[in-house]
């Protein structure tokens, strides 16, 4: 399992004596939650868990790293289910990479992009570039997903213009000028999507990249001619619209997740599923929680399934309907 960013929103992990404290505790607890049940347990799953701008509570520097020093230190020292099986990656403060093979076929590799949007020197970026192309370089013959809070692309609110409509007043004079950091058409995430681009011309790119951010699902085919197939996967905690983008396959402002297979072919299968908006809370509505969460589970439909070819990105099996799962034989 990985949790794209965000963990603790909007401010980060806040301190012991902190009256917030509990209520963030509770959060991180939720997420490590899905990994904590026999079945996850006996499979030893793993949850990693990638920072996000609020991560670092908008703070670069010192501050922000002592809200993900204290993130790594909850983590790490997790006592309950999946006690060992959860970790903050990349390192604290560190932009990464951090790779993680799972067997002969699968690489993953995460990287803390609100770090370089933060701040980061230019001397820190280039060395998290060369290890991002050593990652890309010595995969071998594994599938390789990248995963980091912010997308290659998108077309929610901190896209290029998508949302301006809701935005008002100052706000929209500084989107339109590319100067709120966390949009994609401010200075330093464009460099870091320029500095990326170079980096995939040079190598095989990723087959997918994987990013949060936004508080939608959305699948990229990419009109840029190195990019990955991407996905945005960041809709459980609240929503916002989605608008069309170059490249745009699908989009959709509903709670969900996505699962990724690789299969024993040599195949990647991805589906995304969601439940209906309405199932976001479950604590705000009429009726009992616990008759909201059984909805909201029953409620859950596969709304975006493909197949990508061995090792050609973004190559799609067009005969691979939405709602196939793969066979387990073939995982």
């Amino acid at each position: 399992m990985a949790v794209l960013g965000d963990i603790v929103y909007p401010d980060g992990l806040h301190p012991l004596d902190d009256p917030t404290r509990r209520g963030d505790s509770l959060r991180i607890a939720d997420q490590i939650a899905v990994i904590s049940g026999p079945a996850a347990t006996a499979a030893g799953a793993r949850g990693l868990f990638i920072p996000g701008n609020h991560d670092w509570g908008q703070e670069e520097d010192w501050e922000g790293a002592v809200r993900l020093v204290r993130l790594h230190e909850m983590l790490d020292g997790w006592t309950g289910a999946a006690a060992g099986r959860v970790e903050l990656t990349p390192q604290a403060g560190l932009g990464g990479p951090a790779v993680f093979d799972l067997g002969e076929r699968t690489r993953i590799i995460t990287l803390d992009t609100a770090w370089w949007l933060l701040g980061a020197s230019p001397e820190e970026k280039e060395t998290m570039l060369a290890g991002v192309r050593q990652a890309l370089t010595t995969a071998g013959d594994r599938r390789i997903v990248m995963a980091a809070h912010h997308p290659l692309e998108t077309g929610g609110p901190h896209g290029t213009m998508a949302g301006v409509g809701s935005d008002l007043g100052i706000r929209l004079i500084l989107k339109r000028a590319g100067l709120l950091v966390q949009d994609l058409e401010s200075r330093p995430y464009r460099d870091l999507l320029q500095r990326l681009d170079a980096v995939f011309a040079d190598t095989d790119e990723p087959d997918l990249f994987v990013g949060g951010h936004e508080h939608s699902l959305q699948v990229f085919d990419s009109p840029h001619e190195h990019w990955p197939r991407s996905l945005v996967v960041g809709s459980a905690s609240k929503l916002t619209a989605v608008s069309d983008a170059p490249g745009m396959q699908f989009g959709i402002s509903e709670p969900g997740y996505a699962k990724i297979f690789v299969l024993r072919d040599g195949r990647v299968h991805i589906r995304i599923e969601a439940t209906p908006a309405e199932y976001l809370r479950c604590d705000d509505g009429p009726g009992s929680v616990d008759d909201c969460v059984d909805a909201a589970l029953d409620g859950f439909r596969v709304v975006w399934a493909e197949t990508l070819d061995a090792k050609e990105p973004g190559l799609t099996d067009a005969a691979d309907p939405v709602g196939v799962d793969p066979d387990p034989e073939d995982r």
